[in-house]
């Protein structure tokens, strides 16, 4: 049995679908995505650590077609924040960062404005990760 995650990068409102994705030209340049139900890379270097998926699981990219995905792990693109659980999706060409996911995971806020989206700690306010608007994108770039 396999399991299914949501679509990645993709809008979807009344008036059109959009794919809310660019090639990735930067490395460790990370997509910040409201509609991503995990967090995603397609480069291996970024793992900290890797493992296989106790159950491999398939997402759906804009257009329907299907990848199965078959390890995870941990990666930490600035020194703040450590993301658990990603996966790892080879052939891919972007890395998508999960708002749900990681306010959830972490139990951070975040704060958007229109130069920039600001992940931080509720109680202190503590900034945690920054990502700043490129070409009509949030990204956040790694720090390794």
């Amino acid at each position: 049995m396999h399991t299914f995650a949501h679509f990645v990068g993709i809008i979807n409102n009344s008036h059109s679908n959009i794919c809310c994705a660019i090639p990735n030209s930067s490395h460790g340049s990370w997509i910040v995505d409201t509609d991503a139900s995990d967090h995603m890379t397609y480069d291996l270097t970024l793992f900290k650590t890797i493992k296989p998926l106790d159950i491999p699981i398939h997402i759906t990219f804009p257009g329907g077609s299907l990848k199965l995905i078959t390890h995870a792990g941990q990666v930490q693109p600035c020194p703040h924040l450590a993301l658990h659980n990603v996966l790892y999706v080879p052939n891919f060409k972007f890395s998508f960062l999960s708002v749900h996911r990681l306010l959830n995971d972490l139990r951070l806020s975040a704060l958007i404005t229109p130069e920039k989206c600001t992940f931080q700690d509720p109680n202190t306010n503590f900034p945690v990760a920054v990502a700043h608007v490129d070409k009509g994108l949030y990204k956040l770039n790694s720090v390794n």
